[in-house]
């Protein structure tokens, strides 16, 4: 009897270490069966600018239908391209990005301008991020004070319209290589009448998302 209590402790303990041990056995069974089950989740095939109307005639021209690990989908994983039909990006969704609801709008990010006019601004490449800012970019736009040499916010979370390069070619949004410098927004016309300062100093631009 004696000798039996005194292994009692040991026989504990191996138990304890037996338990976790299978444990630990089926969470690896799991992870490893998550890697092999696959899930259908709507990509980006094209980058999509933030404020562009999506279609059943352009969802196609943007997106694709992949099957992906179970690993990489979340319950607000979009599935199909129906579910795109009638959203605006609130951001640029970028080629090979897995599309979430959370970055799908029903609300045009220009619709709440009531008289909504275009303005154009240039900046040097590297005042706008280094030239990679696309169509769609949600951007804080600056002009330097020529006496106290800072940064004045002018434009405040506005979504670009349309980017262009220093020979006002447009840019696509697929088009990696090309630096853009000139950059158009819509605003309220109130708003661009008092935007003259734009024009007497150095632009600078930060992209938001």
């Amino acid at each position: 009897m004696k000798k039996w209590k005194e292994k009692l402790p040991v026989l504990v303990i191996s138990l304890i270490f037996g338990i976790a041990g299978f444990a630990g056995l089926l969470w690896m069974e799991r992870q490893a069966l998550k890697d092999l089950e696959q899930r259908q989740v709507v990509v980006c095939m094209e980058s999509c600018p933030a404020g562009e109307l999506i279609t059943a005639e352009n969802v196609e021209k943007y997106f694709s239908v992949v099957d992906v690990s179970e690993r990489l989908a979340a319950d607000t994983t979009v599935s199909s391209l129906d579910e795109l039909v009638g959203y605006y990006p609130s951001r640029v969704i970028s080629t090979g990005e897995i599309v979430y609801v959370s970055m799908l709008n029903l609300d045009n990010p220009t619709a709440n301008l009531e008289h909504p006019v275009e303005i154009s601004v240039t900046a040097e490449i590297d005042y706008a991020v280094a030239g990679r800012i696309r169509k769609g970019d949600v951007v804080n736009v600056y002009v330097k004070d020529s006496r106290s040499e800072t940064y004045e916010l002018i434009l405040e979370q506005v979504v670009v319209q349309n980017v262009y390069d220093a020979t006002a070619t447009v840019i696509s949004n697929g088009d990696n290589s090309a630096l853009a410098s000139m950059f158009t927004f819509c605003v309220e016309s109130s708003v661009a009448e008092s935007l003259g300062k734009l024009y007497t100093g150095d632009v600078a631009l930060l992209k938001l998302r």
